[in-house]
């Protein structure tokens, strides 16, 4: 029976996501890819609260997100309304 080995190269230096990313020549306005993907999330959000009736439950659900109070939390980091004041003033523009 082989005995299986182990990379110790890698186990010693472990690779991170973000060094890959952290290169001294990227632009200025680079972002982490966190924090990329959050602002992907809230985009999409802001699209299901433009474009159609869901519920705030069913739009944290439609993004990928385990619970809704992750979607509350996203969004007031980012508006100062709160999430159903934030879809009741989009929606009523939106009707009118």
């Amino acid at each position: 029976m082989k005995k299986k080995t182990q990379n110790r190269y890698h186990f010693r230096y472990p690779l991170q996501v973000f060094s890959l990313f952290s290169h001294p020549r990227q632009p200025p306005d680079h972002i982490d890819p966190g924090e990329y993907r959050r602002r992907r999330r809230l985009d999409r959000v802001m699209e299901l609260i433009l474009q159609s009736d869901l519920t705030l439950k069913e739009i944290a659900a439609e993004v990928g997100m385990a619970h809704v109070t992750h979607l509350y939390a996203l969004l007031g980091t980012r508006f100062t309304e709160t999430p159903a004041e934030l879809v009741r003033h989009y929606r009523e523009a939106r009707q009118k």
